[in-house]
């Protein structure tokens, strides 16, 4: 699960799409290795974290045991993830967290559908030495990108599939998850994303809305 830019809205689609897996009687796993402008479990506003709403979204319980399994590295600035742990006085490094991303799927069963969310954009870096399209290529897993409806929404999403493109990264599907009092028409983003990324599955998620619209269609 990646997005065109940060804040477009990457976890909330990504907890819809667990639900809605789960709805399906499809077993799920969502972990989000790395995240940033964390607060400590104890802290009332961590229930408002990425980490806190993707266990929700798998029905699992916020304790010191799934908070590590589902978000390994947490910092505490507000920063793209090399940044972060720099100030912390740590080195991220891409190869550490691929290979906790490998031992991750490893240890579901086979029929468990996995969601590995990144941080930021698509080329964000999410290490000291790499972006979140490096893990993906590393991963060697399919992928989907997250964009928004706001004015500008479509030059960031198509460059950024561009990008995975380049580097031979099977895009899956794209959401064009609604951007919050964007002045944007919706339905019209919608139509140029069709328009101009014909070759791409697109999915629609309205804002306040918990199903995303075409998924079904994707994963049949």
């Amino acid at each position: 699960m990646t997005g065109a830019g940060t804040e477009i809205g990457k976890t909330y689609v990504t907890c819809a799409l667990a639900r809605q897996l789960r709805a399906a009687g499809r077993a799920v796993r969502a972990f989000k290795p790395v995240a940033t402008g964390m607060v400590e479990p104890d802290d009332p506003a961590f229930q408002h974290s990425d980490a806190a709403q993707l266990l929700a979204a798998q029905g699992l319980p916020h304790d010191e045991t799934t908070i590590a399994a589902c978000t390994p590295w947490r910092f505490a600035a507000p920063l793209s993830p090399d940044m972060a742990a720099a100030a912390e006085g740590h080195r991220l490094e891409l190869a550490n967290i691929v290979t906790w991303a490998l031992d991750a799927i490893q240890q579901v069963s086979a029929d468990t559908v996995v969601l590995i969310e990144g941080v930021g954009g698509v080329m964000s870096p999410i290490a000291s030495d790499g972006l979140n399209i490096d893990l993906i290529a590393a991963l060697a897993c399919p992928a989907i990108l997250v964009g928004g409806s706001y004015l500008g929404a479509i030059n960031h999403t198509l460059t950024a599939l561009a990008a995975m493109r380049a580097r031979g990264v099977d895009v899956l599907g794209l959401v064009v998850n609604e951007t919050f009092g964007s002045p944007v028409d919706f339905a019209a983003t919608v139509a140029s994303f069709a328009r101009f990324g014909p070759d791409v599955a697109l999915m629609t998620l309205r804002h306040g809305e918990a199903s995303i619209g075409g998924m079904r269609d994707l994963l049949t």
